[in-house]
């Protein structure tokens, strides 16, 4: 499944335990479109492995090459880019930020070698990115 997936291929890797997933309404199972609950902290892992091109703590969690293919703009929206989950910063040279329902963050910035986790409840507040 893809939660397990998840699971041995990049959560263990990068030391996520704790986390939430919540099932889709259709199928009740869990999917890469939305739903996954993460602490500040490991959010933060996933901005790093970002900023590392795939490598947490000296171990390759995901190829480069993939990472590129997520952040290649596919739709244009708010003026920025959006490609697999993964929003341009267009304003930020080979920025990249994920960004969730409720107003959730995390940004990388590589050319700062700086990560940015926001997090918060406003979930009555249509997800739009304000980067």
């Amino acid at each position: 499944s893809f939660t397990k997936v998840m699971k041995e291929k990049i959560f263990s890797p990068l030391g996520i335990e704790e986390y939430q997933w919540l099932p889709n309404i259709g199928s009740g199972e869990a999917g890469a479109d939305w739903g996954l609950r993460l602490t500040s902290r490991d959010m933060g892992k996933f901005g790093l492995m970002w900023l590392n091109k795939g490598q947490y703590n000296g171990t390759k969690i995901v190829g480069e090459e993939w990472l590129n293919e997520l952040r290649k703009s596919k739709f244009y929206s708010y003026e920025m880019g959006y490609g697999l989950h993964f929003w341009q910063v267009s304003n930020v040279e080979n920025g990249v930020a994920a960004v969730g329902i409720g107003e959730q963050y995390i940004v990388a910035i590589p050319n700062k070698n700086a990560v940015i986790v926001t997090t918060a409840g406003n979930y009555e507040t249509r997800s739009r990115p304000v980067l």
